[in-house]
Order: C-alpha cells, then sequence, then structure tokens
C-alpha cells in the first residue's frame, strides 16, 4: 500500500490514543463566554460533483477522481459550554460490532482494502493533481508552539511532510467561505481531492486552539476518506449520493466528524460537536459505518 500519511492502527489495547496529547502542547483553557448572540448558521447545500467515469472524467478533461469535496466546516465559539462537556463521556460505548455484514469486494480476487485499482492508482499518483496557491497571512498561530496547521498535523497525526495546508479566505479554493460572511471567532475549511494532499483552511483572529484543530482534524478525516477509503467514496459518487443534501450531510460529513473522536481519539474536542454544521451525533459511529450506509442505499462497493 502507499504511505497513507496516518500513525498504523495497532492491535487490542496497544491502539495509541492519537487526541491524548494537549492541542498545541499545554492543555489550552476553557473557550470564553461570550455574551453577543451568535449569528444563525447558513442553509447548507452541497456543490455539484462531477461523475467519474472508468476511462476519466466525464467530461474528458483528464483521468482522475473528483468526489468527495469537504465542504462548510464551520464551527462558532459557543456561548455556554458546560451544558456540552459531557457529551464526551458517550463515546466509550462506541465501536464497529454493529457494522460487521459489509464485506470488501473481493469476488474477482481482490480486497479494495489492500488492492489500488487504476483509477485509485492515477489519483495516488499525484499526476493530476491542481497546484494550490500560495494562501494569506494567518492572524495568529494555529496553536501555541504550532505556527503551520501542518506543522501540527505532521506531528499529531503523522501526516506526509509533503502535505500542505493552506490559510485562505478565497471561495474558490476554500469552499465553505461561499456559504456566509465569517465571524471572528468562526473556523471554515475545505478540502478538494483536486488537490491532492492540501487542506484549505480559515479562522478568524478570535478562534479558539480546540476548534481550530477540530477543523483541521474534520478536513484531514476527508482527506482520509479519498486516500484510505477511496472505492468507498468512488462507489458514493458514482451513486450520485454526494449530490444529495442529505446524505452529503448525514452521513459524508458525519462519517469524517466522528472519525476524529472515535477512531483518533480526540474525545477532549467533542465538547465542540453541537456547534458545528457537521456534528458527529449519537450515530453509533464504528468501522465501516459509512460503507454499510451505502449498503442501506443498495449502493454496493466497488473496486476502482
Amino acid at each position: 500500500m502507499t504511505d497513507t500519511g496516518l500513525p498504523p492502527d495497532l492491535p487490542g489495547e496497544a491502539r495509541p490514543h492519537y487526541g491524548a496529547q494537549p492541542v498545541g502542547g499545554a492543555q489550552p483553557p476553557a473557550p470564553p463566554a461570550y455574551s453577543y448572540p451568535q449569528p444563525p448558521l447558513p442553509a447548507y447545500t452541497p456543490p455539484p460533483y462531477p461523475v467519474m467515469k472508468s476511462g476519466g472524467m466525464s467530461t474528458g478533461a483528464k483521468v482522475g477522481l473528483f468526489s468527495g469535496l469537504g465542504c462548510l466546516v464551520l464551527i462558532i465559539v459557543p456561548v455556554i459550554i458546560v451544558a456540552v462537556i459531557g457529551l464526551s463521556s458517550n463515546f466509550s460505548s462506541l465501536g464497529d460490532d454493529d457494522y460487521d455484514p459489509w464485506v470488501p469486494p473481493d469476488d474477482q480476487g481482490t480486497n479494495s482494502d489492500n488492492v489500488e485499482g487504476a483509477v485509485e492508482s492515477q489519483w495516488k499518483s499525484g499526476d493530476d493533481w491542481l497546484t494550490p496557491p500560495a494562501g494569506e497571512a494567518q492572524p495568529n498561530d494555529f496553536q501555541s508552539g504550532f505556527s503551520s496547521p501542518a506543522e501540527w498535523l505532521q506531528y499529531n497525526m503523522g501526516a506526509d511532510y509533503d502535505f500542505t495546508v493552506v490559510f485562505t479566505s478565497d471561495p474558490d479554493y476554500n469552499c465553505g467561505m461561499a456559504k456566509a460572511a465569517p465571524q471572528p471567532d468562526w473556523v471554515i475549511g475545505c478540502y478538494n481531492p483536486d488537490y491532492g494532499k492540501t487542506l484549505f483552511i480559515w479562522w478568524g483572529p478570535e478562534a479558539i486552539d480546540d476548534m481550530k484543530a477540530l477543523i483541521l482534524l474534520h478536513e484531514y478525516s476527508h482527506y482520509w476518506q479519498n486516500w484510505e477509503n477511496f472505492d468507498a467514496t468512488q462507489s458514493a459518487v458514482d451513486a450520485g449520493l454526494l449530490d444529495d443534501p442529505e446524505f452529503n450531510q448525514d452521513v459524508w460529513e458525519t462519517d469524517a466528524t466522528c472519525r476524529v473522536y472515535v477512531d483518533w481519539h480526540y474525545t477532549e474536542l467533542r465538547y465542540l460537536d453541537s456547534y458545528t454544521v457537521s456534528p458527529c451525533g449519537d450515530t453509533g459511529w464504528g468501522e465501516h459505518w459509512f460503507e454499510n450506509e451505502l449498503l442501506e442505499r443498495g449502493v454496493q462497493v466497488t473496486d476502482y
């Protein structure tokens, strides 16, 4: 397998707690309470997704994958946090016991978890990835001890050193910026597989460190959906599911957020969940949850 840039899974109790280290070094203080009312969240509608054909894009522009845009991840600083801090305790019972029915497609001697098909290999080669912009000046450091969000990802998640995070408010790159006028305590991010190992993020000068970390990890999870779960992601694209606002919000975005808390064990960020437009909620998320959501809709995961 191509290097995923993620820490390897270890058996049993030896699995590391990726979120065990404090975010940004020292444990951040509790988010401040604000007296002004929160602006309402905008209505969410996903962008259209080009349909990928086995020989290339439907437009014939080039061979590659155009799936799984992770758009509009927007978080507001909570006014009152006491009511939501206790939600993190609910995650101790989440697992994959209820998701055994899914089996990777191997009826032709292949297994989508381990074998890359031609389409997947072409995308992962990076030959068709677009060049990201230089970005804009950040209003402050990403975290205490980490001026760059890319450095934080490399340190905390083992991201490849060629992984790029671009700070930008340009909606042509940061897709969430097109949905609402950003506030000084908001964080907005986007992942677009056209840019491969690049995330786009913006935060206001009053955004708290935990919120920045959650949004960055959510967008990194969208990258993971494409890199580690390519076949399921592309199967959803070909079935038109990512053009469906309900599926996009309730399954695609939920899968990205839940992975941060459950699979990567950043439960200390769970108190922000209800202040996102992409919450995990109480889904019972576990391994292969996304694939089973596809099966429930009659979509079989195909090797690409």
